[in-house]
């Protein structure tokens, strides 16, 4: 099913999940948790109002704080926003400088990241968008990345976000496993009746859990790979891990899944090498 969306006057489109996930914060902050807490305790507590009036009494808590911020308070938090910024990216902020002034060059993770292929910027932009939340400093990072990635591909900056956020997908599949593998490992062992009716649940997700390097690693050649095969073994790799069915990555590749069978379990064995071993 299709994700709801919101167009705005300007016609920008919103993913629903998004401007609900916004609305929540902006009323969590302490400025206006007073009056949302009260609203709340008389609709739950009281049951003074019904739904409906607590979803039209939200907006105006939020509008109210928005109709007292004049040019001033605009001015001071684009200041603040831009100060950081400058910090994040490495730039020295224009109103630091002397007029007539050179700017001076500062040494940030900017100019370590400046020399790195696209694909090794793909991963490092893949490690950020693991967080479900950061800060506006790694947020300027992303994008500072999407656009050298754009830059140097070609690729559109939706896509090039869109093929870094999958990958975040992918590494937090891998540390899930990993975690849960740990877990495992520290428990008690359980009857062997019980193993088997694990096995038995899990019966698509046949690639062993990954490393983090192994993820990344494999993403690496899925994305930079002038070896067809190696690209396609390491697609099908990260499918797997991710959760997709033999079937499903079968059709995806258009190979027969016995193949993608055989890719998993040289993998399972042999590990990275097996990306560089005929197998059929």
């Amino acid at each position: 099913m299709a994700h709801e969306t919101r167009t705005s006057e300007q016609g920008t489109v919103f993913d629903a999940a998004t401007v609900r996930d916004f609305l929540l914060k902006a009323l969590g902050h302490d400025t206006v948790i007073d009056q949302v807490n009260e609203l709340l305790f008389d609709h739950v507590m009281k049951r003074q109002y019904h739904s409906s009036v607590v979803a039209e009494s939200l907006k105006p808590i939020i509008d109210e704080v928005l109709s007292v911020a004049v040019f001033e308070d605009w001015d001071w938090v684009a200041q603040a926003l831009t100060a950081e910024a400058c910090e994040a990216l490495g730039n020295e902020n224009p109103l630091d400088r002397t007029p007539g002034a050179q700017p001076q060059k500062t040494q940030t993770r900017r100019c370590a990241l400046k020399n790195l292929d696209p694909g090794e910027l793909r991963e490092k932009l893949a490690e950020i968008y693991t967080q479900q939340q950061f800060s506006l400093r790694r947020a300027l990072l992303a994008e500072w990345m999407i656009r050298k990635i754009n830059g140097q591909t070609g690729i559109s900056r939706k896509q090039i976000k869109a093929d870094a956020k999958a990958d975040a997908q992918a590494l937090r599949a891998v540390d899930h496993d990993t975690a849960a593998g740990d877990n495992q490992r520290g428990a008690h062992t359980p009857a062997r009746t019980e193993t088997l009716e694990v096995n038995v649940s899990l019966p698509e997700k046949l690639v062993r859990a990954l490393s983090r390097d192994e993820a990344l690693a494999l993403m690496h050649i899925g994305e930079q790979s002038e070896d067809p095969l190696k690209r396609r073994r390491a697609a099908i790799l990260i499918a797997s891990n991710v959760g997709c069915t033999t079937s499903q990555i079968a059709a995806m590749h258009a190979i027969d899944a016995t193949q993608v069978q055989q890719i998993i379990t040289a993998f399972n064995a042999r590990g990275m090498d097996s990306l560089d071993v005929p197998l059929f």
